[in-house]
């Protein structure tokens, strides 16, 4: 059987489009405008571009300044918050160590006082005299100790004076437990009629004051006054004398304020405090 042989399709081809060309040889005006507007498109879009990522430069810029801001901010607070924790550690260490060093000082502190006060003479014409020890309780030795004592006649209700060493020094050391013995006598000697007033209850007594002043290990002054009385019936040579009911304190505010300004008084003529005379009356141990 023969084969039909078919011719072949027409193949349909478009018309080439012909770009007429101008006298010059150019592109046409409208390609041309199409070429420029798309350069200024991408020229805009990398305009913009560019913009954007300042402007995202600038955003993080400020936003990791603004971080280091509130950084600075809670590092300030934390320091003044430890400075000031730091201040009140301090304040509150300072205030133990010195309420701890209190302490030590009244543990470690001498105590000065006078015991067993006793009239050694009691005689018509002659001076009375009166014999005691002070001695040292504390725990730690009394530099610089001085001591004054006044034997005098007077009524129970008498003022009684501060009586502070002479003008001379005596750095006499009364250490812990020691005891040391003192002896007074009165200015003026005993006549008959006071011996008489002294039988008379509640007339005249025989009365013994005195102060003893001292500085302990840690530099700090100290001052006890004393202050015995003797009267009764039995009033005689070797009888012991009765602590008064007031003037005998340990440290008292204006008995340091006194002997304070006594001390600066001192200071201030010590070149002749060694040419001065100690009055007979006047007795220092040590």
């Amino acid at each position: 059987m023969a084969k039909t042989v078919h011719p072949p399709a027409p193949v349909s081809r478009a018309p080439a489009t012909i770009v007429p060309a101008t006298p010059s040889g150019t592109v046409a005006p409208q390609a041309a405008a199409a070429a420029a507007e798309r350069k200024t498109i991408a020229l805009t879009e990398r305009q913009t571009q560019a913009a954007e990522h300042a402007a995202f430069t600038a955003d993080l810029a400020f936003g990791v300044a603004a971080l280091q801001l509130i950084l600075t901010i809670f590092a300030a607070i934390f320091i003044v918050r430890s400075f000031r924790q730091t201040k009140t550690a301090l304040e509150h260490g300072e205030l133990t160590l010195r309420q701890g060093k209190k302490n030590l000082e009244l543990q470690l502190r001498p105590y000065v006082h006078a015991f067993d006060v006793r009239i050694a003479e009691l005689e018509v014409g002659k001076r009375i005299k009166v014999e005691y020890k002070l001695t040292n309780t504390g725990q730690s030795p009394a530099v610089e100790t001085q001591n004054r004592g006044v034997v005098r006649l007077g009524h129970t209700d008498d003022p009684i004076a501060l009586y502070l060493p002479p003008e001379y020094w005596s750095r006499a050391v009364l250490g812990t437990g020691d005891v040391r013995e003192v002896a007074y006598s009165s200015r003026d000697p005993l006549t008959p009629a006071q011996l008489a007033d002294l039988d008379v209850p509640e007339k005249l007594y025989i009365l013994l004051n005195g102060c003893v002043t001292y500085t302990d290990t840690f530099g700090i002054d100290h001052i006890t006054t004393y202050a015995f009385r003797a009267h009764d019936r039995t009033t005689s040579a070797g009888k012991p004398m009765q602590v008064r009911p007031w003037g005998n304190r340990v440290d008292h505010s204006d008995d340091l304020a006194k002997w304070a300004l006594i001390k600066a008084e001192r200071a201030a003529r010590s070149d002749r405090i060694g040419d001065l005379e100690i009055p007979e009356n006047d007795e220092v141990f040590g």
